[in-house]
Order: C-alpha cells, then sequence, then structure tokens
C-alpha cells in the first residue's frame, strides 16, 4: 500500500497546518501503534477483551509476525510522510496493548 497515494490528504491537511501555525506553535503528526491497528483490523474495532486479536497472536505467531511487519511498515511511511509535510513531532497511540500481559507485550509486539 503507497500511504502518501492513499492518504494524501493528511499529509496536504499537516502541510496546511505548518503553513499556517508552524512559525506559533509545534505541529503534531500522530498514527495508531502497531498492535492497535492490528487489532482494529482483526476485530473490526474497538474491542473489551480482545479475543480474536490474541487468538491470532497466539496460534500463528508466522502470521502474526508478518501482519505486524505489513502494519509497521505503512505506518512507518505515514508517519514520516507527515514530518515531510511538516510535523515536528509524532505522537503513536498505543490504545490497546495495555489489554496484554507484560510478557505477552514482550513477546508478541516488541
Amino acid at each position: 500500500t503507497d500511504s502518501a497515494g492513499d492518504l494524501g490528504y493528511v499529509a496536504e491537511s499537516v502541510r496546511l497546518v505548518a503553513r499556517h501555525f508552524g512559525a506559533k506553535l509545534p505541529v503534531i503528526g500522530f498514527c495508531g501503534a502497531p498492535f492497535t491497528l492490528a487489532s482494529y483490523m482483526i476485530e473490526g474495532g474497538g474491542s473489551r477483551h480482545y479475543i480474536n486479536t490474541k487468538k491470532m497472536m497466539y496460534s500463528s505467531d508466522s502470521a502474526w509476525n508478518e501482519l505486524l511487519t505489513k502494519v509497521v511498515a505503512v505506518t512507518s511511511q505515514y508517519a514520516v510522510e507527515q514530518v515531510r509535510a511538516g510535523a515536528d513531532v509524532i505522537q503513536v497511540f498505543d490504545s490497546w496493548v495495555g489489554c496484554l500481559a507484560v510478557e505477552d507485550y514482550r513477546r508478541h509486539v516488541l
């Protein structure tokens, strides 16, 4: 996926904000972290217990790692495009990773 093409409107928005406010205020870009984005993809939205995400994560290391590798690549490109467009910093939101035990986080996310 080409995030610059598919989500070019985000870069254009950052560019406009940076042009208008950049000299006075920092411009903050943002993106979802890989676990949170993968959870949305697997669950189809937010979830209370992330059963389907955990099922995939625990049952198929290769599929889980392939998914996270792809999400990391696209997310990284998305963040870089925002910086190129004028974002001073990027905030990465990992809203749902708190559903994991520390050991699961270390093994399956880091």
